[in-house]
């Protein structure tokens, strides 16, 4: 949060960092967390699948997911037994976990305390966490926003349940999908409200 706060007053004019995680209720919540890998950090409980797509992603993309001294060495050292082991030293380090608490709370809250009365863009990255976020939200915070973008790594079905949902909200949906590595897909699900939509809350406000 520290970084966030110096990289806002670097770059970002009239930007406000808050201290919580967005989630599906207002809690305490432990988080795992990855020093040497932050981005994977997470409330959910999918240790051995990040492990099984980052061991995945050393072998068929080393030079796209090590540092590169970690990559050449990779690649230059002899034998499989000696790369085998070398990729468990690796995950070992790259992958040490602490546990940590954190306090989460809901679009809602967030929208209530800061008095927003309507979101242009909402942009949804919660490592696991964007299910419950979308699928518990009530129908009248969705009204207040008017696009939305969400990063998920779940299975297609998911994805398009997820997007299923939007469209019965009222909103035009566009899902994206870049093949990572090896079994990991990223899926971008782009949502922006139909006029037809937006002109009928209007009218009805």
């Amino acid at each position: 949060y520290q970084a966030l706060v110096q990289n806002l007053a670097r770059h970002s004019a009239g930007a406000i960092g808050h201290d919580v995680g967005i989630g599906s209720e207002c809690a305490e919540l432990e988080f795992t967390h990855y020093p040497n890998m932050a981005q994977v950090s997470s409330g959910c409980d999918h240790d051995e699948k990040t492990r099984r797509v980052i061991r995945d992603g050393i072998v068929s993309s080393p030079f796209k997911v090590l540092p590169l001294p970690m990559a050449l060495i990779l690649a230059l050292l002899p034998g499989q037994t000696r790369k085998e082991r070398f990729i468990k030293f690796l995950l070992d380090h790259q992958l040490r976990k602490v546990r940590v608490k954190g306090r989460i709370v809901t679009l809602e809250h967030v929208m209530q305390e800061n008095r927003i009365e309507t979101i242009d863009l909402l942009k949804i990255n919660a490592q696991g966490a964007e299910v419950d976020i979308l699928t518990k939200t009530p129908d009248h915070v969705f009204e207040r926003i008017r696009q939305l973008i969400v990063e998920t790594h779940h299975p297609r079905d998911m994805v398009d349940r997820l997007a299923d949902g939007l469209r019965a909200r009222g909103y035009q949906v566009n899902v994206e999908t870049e093949a990572l590595l090896k079994n990991d897909s990223i899926h971008l699900i782009y949502a922006k409200k139909a006029a037809t939509h937006s002109t009928s809350a209007q009218q009805g406000a």
